[in-house]
């Protein structure tokens, strides 16, 4: 297995696992819950850990069904690495590289065809990096990043990305800036 990059394991380790249910007894201790399935979903990408090897994991230390582990790992591991390849668009589009997001299906059987996420009608829509995908009252910012367990669980869509255009500043105007304006722009790119 290749190795995750950095900053999805970055990612993963500020990953707040929005929207996933518990049952009673593990509610009362969501934050730890968060906290030991973070650390082993960030530990198994930065291993390179299979699916199958991160979800026994997750089984064993919150006591959840097989089906509900592997469902909670490829659930999370999905939205940490678009999350993560996201973020490095939006940098890039702050440096002047303004890019176009692409949504993925599988374009399989499986590919979630409901009144409530329709990933089939999302396939191939192109918006601006800095937009968000809208299908009805719901929008993010792309695949597993949707806020609602509709679009998210399972889902097996990806972005892909290309330039539209780059907005460098010019010579001229670099250098009618002092130096520490120049810093300061470098530092927020």
């Amino acid at each position: 297995y290749r190795t995750v990059p950095t900053d999805v394991l970055e990612k993963s380790i500020e990953h707040n696992f929005t929207g996933l249910t518990l049952n009673d007894r593990l509610e009362k201790q969501r934050k730890e819950v968060i906290i030991r399935l973070r650390e082993t979903v960030t530990k198994g990408l930065h291993e390179g850990q299979s699916i199958q090897t991160m979800s026994r994991a997750v089984q064993k230390d919150m006591g959840v069904s097989a089906g509900k582990a592997n469902r909670i790992v490829r659930t999370e591991s999905h939205r940490l690495i678009e999350s993560a390849k996201h973020e490095s668009v939006e940098h890039a589009n702050k440096s002047g590289v303004i890019m176009v997001k692409e949504w993925n299906s599988s374009e399989d059987e499986r590919v979630r065809q409901k009144h409530k996420a329709n990933h089939r009608i999302l396939n191939r829509k192109k918006v601006f990096a800095t937009e968000k995908f809208k299908q009805g009252s719901v929008e993010g910012d792309g695949p597993g990043m949707m806020g609602t367990a509709a679009h998210d669980i399972n889902c097996r869509c990806f972005l892909t990305y290309e330039i539209e255009r780059i907005e460098a500043k010019t010579h001229e105007e670099l250098a009618n800036l002092t130096y520490e304006e120049w810093m300061k722009v470098r530092l927020e790119a």
